[in-house]
Parts: structure tokens; C-alpha cells; sequence
């Protein structure tokens, strides 16, 4: 039970440094709230919100499993020339690396049971929870445009393979 207790506390900081890794407080901050996003503040409307993000990091992150692949095979083409290698290996790792911030925004709910078990007052609970989809919307938008700058040039890769 201890070695557990311990495997969380080290995930939990490990995820709230990888937060401050990719985003700011102004970032968080500085969100527009649009006038179709009222309801999302209320304490239903906020779980309805992390339950869209959790179906959009899902996607993505099955998204990014494909092209791990694919790119893995490439890598081990014999056909591939040793630059090719080091580029797609660098976009397998920029996958991982966004493979990453999915399995972060997918892990959350168990935190928040957590603290709401823990004797956490209602208000604190709202607060964490809108602040939470804050910051999981701001992950997934910055997810969403690398892996498609990423994928562009896994493409551009792939063409220039098939035409050398």
C-alpha cells in the first residue's frame, strides 16, 4: 500500500511539472470563453466537458499510435538511408513526447475523485474541476496542432522515400 501511495505522489508531480512544461498561467489564464460555453461552468457542464476532452485525447492519441507505426516501419526499411532514419526517429519521438499529454489529460478523473473523497468542500471542488478543463483544452490544442505539423511531415518523409 505505501509503494502505491508513493507511485501516485511521484505521478502527481511528474504531471503537474509536465503541465508547466508545455503550458503557462497566462496560457491558462487568458482562455476566451465563448457564449456557447456558459454551461460549461456549472459542475455538470464542467464533467460533460472532460468527458468530450477524454473522447478527443482518445482519438488522438489512436491517431498518434498509427503513425508510431507506420513510422517504425519505415525506420526499419532496409530501403531507408541513414537521414531518413534520424528524421523519422525524431518524429517518432515527438509522437511519443504527445503521446504523452493524451495519457495526461486521459488520467485526470481519478485525481479528482480523489480529492472529492479527500473532504474537499463543494466550491473547491468546481474550481478544481473548471481549471482542470482549462488546462486539458489548452493540452489537447497544443497536442492537435504538432501532431498535424508533425504528420505533414511524416508525409513529406514518406513522399520523398517512395520518390529517391
Amino acid at each position: 500500500m505505501l509503494f502505491g501511495k508513493n507511485l501516485n505522489s511521484l505521478a502527481g508531480s511528474l504531471m503537474s511539472g509536465f503541465d508547466s512544461l508545455v503550458l503557462s498561467a497566462e496560457d491558462l489564464d487568458n482562455i476566451p470563453i465563448g457564449p456557447g460555453m456558459r454551461e460549461e461552468w456549472t459542475s455538470e457542464g464542467s464533467e460533460q466537458s472532460l468527458d468530450r476532452l477524454d473522447s478527443k485525447a482518445g482519438s488522438l492519441l489512436t491517431h498518434i499510435s498509427m503513425m508510431i507505426a507506420a513510422a517504425s516501419f519505415m525506420v526499419t526499411s532496409e530501403n531507408s538511408s541513414n537521414l531518413e532514419r534520424i528524421v523519422i526517429g525524431a518524429e517518432i519521438t515527438a509522437y511519443l513526447f504527445l503521446a504523452l499529454i493524451c495519457l495526461r489529460c486521459l488520467v485526470y478523473r481519478d485525481f479528482i475523485d480523489h480529492k472529492l473523497n479527500s473532504g474537499t468542500n463543494v466550491e473547491d471542488y468546481k474550481m478544481h474541476t473548471r481549471s482542470e478543463v482549462k488546462r486539458r483544452a489548452q493540452l489537447l490544442n497544443f497536442s492537435l496542432r504538432w501532431v498535424f505539423f508533425i504528420t505533414f511531415i511524416f508525409a513529406l518523409s514518406v513522399f520523398v522515400h517512395l520518390v529517391l
